[in-house]
């Protein structure tokens, strides 16, 4: 599954990049129905951040950057 995810990303964030040029950060939104198959939902090249900004304090940025590195360091520790 995760290479299968990895593939579908890649080939989502490439197809967008040659119609847009490079974007450097995007979300992409997938689904997984209960036949395992991968469905494309959307792509956002507005960052996390710049949400964050528009609807939160700074806190709550900071709060977020510090999780998305807890969660890296959790991930590359387990491996």
């Amino acid at each position: 599954m995760r290479r299968d995810v990895t593939q579908c990303l890649v080939k989502i964030y490439q197809a967008v990049e040659k119609v847009y040029d490079p974007s450097g950060e995007m979300g992409i939104d997938l689904g997984l129905d209960k036949n395992g198959k991968l469905w494309f939902i959307e792509c956002n090249s507005r960052s996390r951040k710049v949400s964050l900004r528009n609807a939160y304090n700074i806190q709550a940025i900071r709060r977020s950057s510090l999780q998305l590195l807890e969660y890296a360091k959790f991930i590359t520790s387990t491996k």
